[in-house]
C-alpha cells in the first residue's frame, strides 16, 4: 500500500488517497465511466486510480442522458466488458427518467441496454460521493466471512428466503430490527437482506431515509452512518424507494457496502408463479437474485441475468412499451405497468465486478413464488 498526496477534494473530507497496488482481480474488469459534469479534482483522482489498477476508463461528454448513452454505447463497443461502473450521482451522470402514478423516478437500465430495445446486454453499477467513498468501491476489499443477515417484520414467515440463504452456504442471523449490539454482526456480513413474505398488511417498507415495517423503523440512515463494512457486502431490499439518492443509500455507499434496490414504489406479485423467471415483481427479483448467485461469477452478471430473464418474460406489447420508454428518456415516459416498472426500478449501486456472494458449498434451486394473503 502506498499513499499519494493529493489536494483537498470538494467535500473537504480527504487530503490523501490510498491507492492499492497489490490486489488480485478477475481478468475482465469493469469499464469505468464518468461525465464531464464532475469536478476536475475528481477526474484527476479517478484517472490515477484507474490507471494504477488497469481499469479501462473513459470520460463521456454530454449534459443529458441521450447524449451520454450514445457516447457510452460507442465506448463500450470498443471494450466489450461484462460490466460498466458509472461514477457520479443523478446530477453528475444523469440516469433516465420514467413517470408513474407516484411521480418521476430514475433508472440506469438504459445504460445496460445497448440499442435501447429493452434487453440487458451488460451489468451496470453506479457509485457516487466523495473520492474517498468512490475509491472504496473501485478498489474493493473483499473478505470471506460466510455470514448473512436478514431483516423482516416477522422472521418466522420468511422461510423461503431463509432456506435460500442457508442453501447458499451462509451462517445466517435473522432480525426484526437493528440494535447497536448488532453492529459487528453487520460489519462482518457478506450479504444483508431486508425482505418479507406472508401477510400483505405486515410487509417491510422503505423510504430514501430508512427501512421500516408496519410497526416502525427497522434501520435508518443514521444507523448505517455508524458502520464500516469489512467485506464489501451486497445489501438488498425489496422495499419501496430506498435507492432514490437519499441519505440511506449515501451512507451505505460511504460505509463500503453495495446496494441493490428500488428507485420507486415496488410491487408484490398478485398470484402464484411456478418460478421466478416469469415473475416480474419484487418477489421475482428477490428469489431470482439468490437463485442466480451460484451460477455466474460477478454481481454485475447476476443483475444482467435478472434483467434479461424478466424482460424475456414480458409480452410483446410490454416489451414494446419498455423500448419506447428507453427511446424517450428525457420525456419521462409514463409507466402504468408494474412488471415494466419492476425492471426499470431495481438498480445496482456499487462495483458490478464484485465476485458473487456465496458461502460454503452453495447449492440453491428456487421453487414456487407464493403470493401474500
Amino acid at each position: 500500500m502506498r499513499k499519494l498526496d493529493l489536494p483537498i477534494y470538494d467535500n473537504n473530507e480527504l487530503s490523501e488517497l490510498e491507492i492499492n497496488f497489490e490486489f488480485n482481480r478477475p481478468a475482465n474488469l469493469p469499464l469505468v465511466v464518468w461525465s464531464n459534469n464532475i469536478s476536475q479534482k475528481k477526474k484527476d483522482a479517478l484517472e490515477l486510480i484507474c490507471g494504477i489498477n488497469n481499469f479501462p476508463y473513459q470520460e463521456l461528454i454530454g449534459d443529458d442522458v441521450m447524449t451520454i448513452d450514445r457516447n457510452l454505447e460507442a465506448t463500450w463497443e470498443s471494450y466489450q466488458t461484462n460490466s460498466i461502473l458509472i461514477v457520479g450521482d443523478y446530477l453528475e451522470f444523469p440516469p433516465m427518467k420514467f413517470q408513474t402514478r407516484f411521480g418521476v423516478h430514475y433508472s440506469d437500465f438504459i445504460y445496460a441496454d445497448v440499442g435501447n430495445e429493452g434487453s440487458a446486454d451488460v451489468g451496470i453499477g453506479r457509485v457516487f460521493g466523495s473520492i474517498q467513498t468512490i475509491s472504496k468501491h473501485l478498489q474493493m476489499r473483499i473478505g470471506d466471512s460466510n455470514r448473512a443477515v436478514l431483516f423482516d417484520t416477522d422472521p418466522v414467515r420468511s422461510s423461503a428466503t431463509i432456506e435460500a440463504v442457508k442453501a447458499l452456504g451462509f451462517d445466517l442471523d435473522v432480525l426484526s430490527e437493528y440494535r447497536e449490539d448488532n453492529k459487528s454482526m453487520l460489519e462482518d456480513a457478506e450479504l444483508i437482506l431486508q425482505v418479507s413474505d406472508g401477510v400483505s398488511t405486515e410487509r417491510i417498507h422503505g423510504t430514501p431515509m430508512e427501512w421500516a415495517s408496519h410497526n416502525g423503523k427497522i434501520m435508518d440512515y443514521n444507523d448505517f452512518s455508524t458502520l464500516e463494512f469489512k467485506n464489501y457486502p451486497l445489501i438488498f431490499s425489496e422495499a419501496c424507494s430506498t435507492v432514490s439518492y437519499g441519505p440511506l443509500l449515501t451512507n451505505i455507499l460511504k460505509a463500503g457496502g453495495m446496494y441493490y434496490g428500488a428507485t420507486s414504489p415496488s410491487f408484490n406479485n398478485p398470484k402464484e408463479y411456478s418460478n421466478w423467471r416469469a415473475c416480474s415483481y419484487c418477489d421475482g427479483i428477490k428469489i431470482g437474485l439468490l437463485d442466480v448467485m451460484d451460477e455466474v461469477s460477478t454481481i454485475g452478471q447476476v443483475v444482467r441475468e435478472l434483467n434479461q430473464t424478466l424482460f424475456e418474460s414480458l409480452s410483446a406489447s410490454q416489451q414494446d412499451l419498455l423500448s419506447k420508454a428507453l427511446k424517450n428518456p428525457l420525456i419521462g415516459e409514463t409507466i402504468a405497468d408494474p412488471e415494466i416498472e419492476t425492471i426499470l426500478q431495481f438498480n445496482l449501486f456499487g462495483n458490478p465486478d464484485r465476485p458473487i456472494v456465496v458461502g460454503v458449498d452453495p447449492d440453491y434451486d428456487a421453487g414456487v413464488i407464493h403470493f401474500d394473503t
